[in-house]
């Protein structure tokens, strides 16, 4: 059942009291947790921009930081709406290896 938000100056019915304060509830923890996730990723693929940033690169830095990368966007709840996210992600990936295999 979909309750949708009271208008201006209409009153909620108190059984769909419980609905709506549930739905909201769980749109701010949803939006808790896109920024939780979206904060974790922009943090790891800075470490492995860092670690490519000097002729020496770190690998002990990169090999973690890209695994925690996509571990947090493969848990995410919204992917499949961001889907040129993924694809971006997933083409760093490759370029990644073809470094790993280069380099070490």
């Amino acid at each position: 059942m979909h309750t949708r938000a009271p208008r201006r100056g209409q009153r909620l019915r108190r059984s769909d009291e419980g609905s709506f304060t549930a739905q909201a509830s769980r749109r701010a923890e949803q939006k808790g947790e896109h920024y939780k996730i979206w904060e974790e990723i922009e943090k790891q693929t800075d470490m492995i921009f860092k670690s490519f940033a000097f002729e020496k690169i770190t690998w002990n830095t990169a090999e973690p930081a890209k695994q925690k990368a996509e571990k947090a966007f493969d848990g995410y709840f919204d992917k499949a709406e961001y889907k040129g996210f993924q694809t971006s992600l997933e083409d760093a990936a490759k370029k990644f290896q073809a470094a790993e295999a280069a380099c070490k």
